[in-house]
């Protein structure tokens, strides 16, 4: 991986500008010039904390202790692929109970202010049918409606937990399609190159072009030569990729950041690509590259997005987006047109402010390096639609003056016009134009006068946080707040906005609920209609502060912020600071609290584990209970108690240090014992305990949850039909367990159990009736199948029975894929 170091100004730059410009360079180096930068600057809209923060959270479980970073997907993949192949089938591979999703698949607007799915990348369009369309998303991988947006289905849930970044379809044979994987404008996943499939979408196999762990690749577009299919281009972070054969083989044409690449319309030799600081040409369909920046382009900008249209296809669009200043201010660094195809521009507007909050174009603010979209009308030249926060229009060809906003990041009474703030995409489909966002698709039908949200089926919510209780899930997402629901439907109210984390439902009254986002804490008394601010004043705004419900008062809440604090008021009379010795230098990742004894408390933050016995107390004592636990090689996720004995705990870790993913304690923490077993070296993100089993537990990892008990003695994958997603966080409620993805929602399955007999059909599996993914089935007695399985990366079926296996009609297994029939029954 190429290392680019573009201007001159490293700390001065916001998080968006330096993590891009500064993408290998070691972890901690990057935190402690962004804690410098951030340290006495606004950390509000547009000033890229947010951004920075979730960064935080998803590279230093990786990369810590050493910081050095690597291409996560590419190592996670690999070894998640290499334990399914080899370990033994009754330990590892043996899978009981079954996942559906629980949504949410929509919303409806509470008290919130910018509610949505999940984001979206890229938006394409089948080249036959006009009713289908694809969207591409971060973490939820690729979806396709085939009725004009009216429902959507995830294509690629088998697949290893990847980012999608863009796909493009043979116009030839709709049937063979390539997709880019990674998150090109998030950076939160690599690439791990691009796949192909010949079967429109159902199977994906590798290309000749795969990164491996050592290229920590974004790649952010993929293009197909309209008259030539396999002539494929990739723009991303370490240059011009082409295969003039399908894809077999691919060539690095030239080396440099790239964001964007197009075609001229009606003359696909001729190609434009824009690097992070140049505008290039091609005249020989991409053999040669040459660099024809413009005298009037502007002095700085973070990054550019091209516009071409065939109602002039001597016109070309660059968008620039604004620069950080050192200040923390954003700047619209403007937008200019060609009418040469390229050969000398002229600045058309840089003002009002596109880029920014402002329905008025006023403000200061801007994050071009995480979202910038342009697109220009295909039957008219002049009106251009430029996409940032939010949506704006011009109808002669930007001119300064011409611009009005289209669509507003802000939902409730806007007048407007709403698309969820901050665009990826702006893609027309003949008249109709279509806008990818942090809140799903959206669509305008005339001209963006009004736009509509067509994300309904979009199941790709970010989760962090869940809270089950009787009848409602309520859980914190990344982009989309907060979020609460009905377990009989799949449409969520929209109740808070920004990044939320960790809600909680009163299990004596669920009209009491609490909700938290980015450091801020609320409190619900009618349901989440409306909330009360019960945050403590003057502490740090820790971004992802964990809270929890005292099992037997729930009024007695303990917050992890900075420290350890107790309200005993469900937190209208404030918080006591219970001086656990914790600081602001780490997170604190976890509380666990005794249900028998509810005087004892455990606590960790990323490195340490401390416990107190008299947490009711006036003044608690604590004592550390870190020594035995691995964390000098990786860092604690979370906490797990059992409820009949506050004695016995359980701690989970993040990271890749082999063998070190689970610990239990017999006594209080004292001394530990490794219980990791086969687990496969992927992080371990959550645990949770089932009362009344024999030690009954359950762990979502970065692929999918895991079980044991003492009766088997090892861990078992247990994932029917749950997506290979990130898991954050699992909650059980009565005889269920529930797992909040990162990607993919919240999904649900009965306890492990193991079948008599078990009847497999397409019904089986309703929402994915072409099983994909890692699916074991056991039964002690029978199976019989008319399943169709498979092929290509992800899929690995196995049938386990005790006396008889039958594969009835209808049965079929594809090509690409391991499936395994055999007769031993249900696991010991």
């Amino acid at each position: 991986m190429l290392f680019f170091c573009i201007g001159p100004l490293h700390a001065q730059q916001g998080f968006l500008e330096y993590v891009v410009k500064n993408q290998d360079q070691n972890f901690y180096t990057t935190k402690a010039a962004m804690d410098t930068y951030y340290a006495n600057r606004d950390r509000g809209r547009g000033s890229g904390y947010t951004h920075y923060r979730r960064w935080l959270m998803n590279t230093e479980k990786y990369v810590y202790p050493s910081g050095k970073m690597f291409n996560f997907s590419a190592q996670l993949t690999a070894t998640f692929n290499r334990f399914i192949q080899t370990q033994p089938f009754n330990l590892s591979r043996a899978t009981h109970g079954y996942w559906q999703s629980e949504g949410p698949s929509s919303y409806m607007l509470g008290s919130g202010w910018n509610g949505g799915n999940g984001r979206v990348n890229a938006i394409a369009f089948h080249p036959d049918d006009p009713n289908t369309i694809y969207a591409c998303t971060p973490a939820g991988g690729l979806w396709v409606s085939t009725n004009n947006a009216s429902t959507w289905e995830p294509l690629t849930d088998g697949l290893p937990s990847i980012g999608v970044s863009g796909i493009v379809i043979n116009p030839q044979d709709p049937d063979i399609m390539y997709l880019l994987t990674g998150d090109g404008d998030g950076g939160h996943k690599f690439s791990i190159g691009v796949l192909k499939s010949m079967d429109g979408g159902v199977t994906w196999l590798p290309t000749g072009l795969t990164f491996n762990t050592t290229e920590t690749i974004r790649g952010y577009k993929i293009l197909m030569h309209p008259d030539d299919p396999d002539t494929v281009f990739v723009a991303a972070s370490n240059g011009i990729w082409r295969t003039l054969n399908g894809g077999d083989d691919w060539t690095l044409e030239i080396e440099e950041w790239f964001t964007d690449i197009e075609f001229k319309p009606e003359s696909p030799a001729a190609m434009y690509a824009v690097s992070l600081d140049d505008f290039y040409r091609s005249s020989n369909t991409g053999d040669t590259w040459t660099i024809d920046n413009d005298a009037s382009f502007p002095a700085e900008w973070c990054r550019m997005a091209i516009g071409v249209t065939p109602a002039n296809t001597n016109y070309v669009y660059l968008l620039f987006g604004g620069h950080v200043d050192g200040t923390g201010n954003g700047t619209f660094s403007g937008i200019y047109r060609s009418t040469n195809s390229g050969a000398g521009f002229t600045l058309r507007a840089n003002t009002p402010n596109l880029l920014g909050y402002s329905s008025s174009g006023n403000d200061q603010a801007n994050q071009a390096c995480y979202d910038l979209a342009l697109a220009i009308d295909p039957l008219n030249a002049d009106i251009v639609y430029v996409g940032g926060i939010n949506v704006w229009k011009s109808t002669n060809g930007g001119l300064t003056g011409s611009w009005t906003i289209s669509a507003h990041w802000y939902e409730p009474s806007n007048t407007i016009g709403y698309t969820h703030a901050d665009i990826h995409a702006l893609e027309f489909k003949d008249a109709t134009l279509y806008c990818g966002s942090d809140g799903g698709v959206f669509r305008s039908t005339n001209a963006g006068g009004d736009w509509i949200n067509v994300s309904s089926g979009l199941a790709n919510m970010q989760f962090y946080y869940l809270d089950v209780e009787v009848t409602t899930i309520t859980g914190g997402t990344q982009d989309n707040g907060c979020n609460q629901w009905n377990i009989s439907t799949d449409n969520a109210i929209h109740s808070r906005g920004a990044d939320g984390f960790a809600c909680l439902i009163n299990y004596n009254n669920t009209s009491i609920r609490y909700q938290s986002t980015q450091g801020s804490k609320y409190r619900s008394i009618n349901g989440g209609s409306s909330f009360t601010n019960i945050s403590i004043s003057g502490v740090s705004d820790y971004w992802d502060a964990d809270w929890i419900m005292d099992p037997v008062d729930p009024q007695r809440l303990f917050l992890a912020q900075e420290d350890i604090w107790r309200t005993t008021t469900g937190g209208t009379g404030g918080w006591t600071d219970l001086n656990a010795g914790f600081t602001e230098e780490r997170l604190i990742t976890s509380l666990a609290q005794g249900v028998p004894n509810t005087s004892i408390l455990y606590a960790s933050d990323e490195v340490s584990l401390r416990k107190s016995a008299d947490v009711l107390a006036t003044t608690p004592t604590w004592s550390d209970k870190t020594t035995g636990l691995p964390v000098t090689e990786a860092m604690i996720s979370d906490i797990a108690v059992d409820p009949a004995n506050a004695s016995r705990v359980w701690v989970t870790f993040y990271g890749l240090s082999n063998g070190n993913k689970v610990f239990f304690s017999s006594n209080g923490g004292d001394t530990w014992v490794n219980e990791s077993g086969s687990l496969p070296n992927i992080p371990v993100n959550c645990v949770i305990y089932q009362s009344g089993s024999i030690d009954g537990l359950y762990i979502g990892t970065d692929f999918g949850v895991f079980y044991r008990n003492d009766d088997i003695g090892d861990w078992i994958f247990y994932s029917n039909g749950l997506p290979n997603a990130r898991v954050f966080d699992l909650d059980i409620e009565g005889s269920t367990v529930y797992a909040a993805t990162l990607g993919r929602g919240v999904w649900a399955s009965s306890f492990y159990s193991c079948d008599t007999e078990l009847v497999l059909t397409a019904a089986y599996d309703p929402s994915n009736v072409h099983f994909t993914g890692h699916q074991i089935y056991h039964a002690s007695n029978t199976i019989a199948s008319t399943q169709i399985i498979t092929g290509g990366i992800g899929t690995d079926v196995q049938y386990n029975a005790g006396s008889s296996i039958t594969l009835q009609e209808g049965f079929h297994a594809r090509a690409n894929n391991l499936f395994e029939a055999k007769l031993e029954g249900c696991p010991d």
